[in-house]
């Protein structure tokens, strides 16, 4: 609801600026990340890297709440952070899970599985974080493209074997 709010506030003038309504959202999503939090979770990787993309979720609603009462933070820059790491991570990490469990395989990740879904974090970080205060942000947000493309390309060259050969169980569907 307020995300509606503070979207429909794009195109008609409220009485007040619904940017305080990203705070408040914001504030919920990290009241349910920390609700959620169990410390075994640490030791799965494909648990803790959704937990890890849904934190980019309340931290980008929070960023939208100080980019529209402030001008300390550029609006399209918030939104990278929602879109390149809470969005991408998510995806990374429900396509390796269901990758795995459709095929089925154990729900256990390689290193290299888990290095992908920090890089995808720390794309969405560079992008927000670095790029704006360098005076040459073209390198940055080169860095954070490589960073996001490198995280998916090892998600195929991991992935695609599983997926193209039969169920370990020989089952259909």
């Amino acid at each position: 609801m307020g995300t509606a709010g503070f979207i429909l506030s794009i195109f008609i003038n409220a009485p007040f600026k619904l940017g305080w309504l990203m705070i408040l959202s914001g504030l919920l999503h990290l009241i349910r990340l920390y609700n959620w939090h169990r410390k075994l979770m640490w030791k799965m990787t494909l648990l803790w890297s959704l937990h890890l993309a849904y934190l980019a979720m309340p931290i980008g609603l929070m960023l939208l709440f100080i980019s529209n009462l402030t001008n300390v933070v550029p609006f399209v820059d918030t939104l990278h952070i929602i879109v390149i790491t809470a969005m991408a991570g998510m995806i990374l990490s429900m396509m390796s899970r269901v990758s795995l469990g459709h095929t089925a395989r154990s729900l256990h990740l390689n290193s290299t599985m888990a290095i992908n879904f920090v890089l995808v974090f720390f794309a969405g970080l560079v992008r927000r974080m670095i790029t704006p205060q360098r005076s040459d942000p073209l390198l940055f947000i080169m860095l954070n493209g490589d960073l996001w493309l490198t995280s998916f390309s090892f998600f195929i060259r991991f992935y695609f074997p599983i997926l193209t050969k039969p169920r370990l169980d020989r089952q259909i569907g």
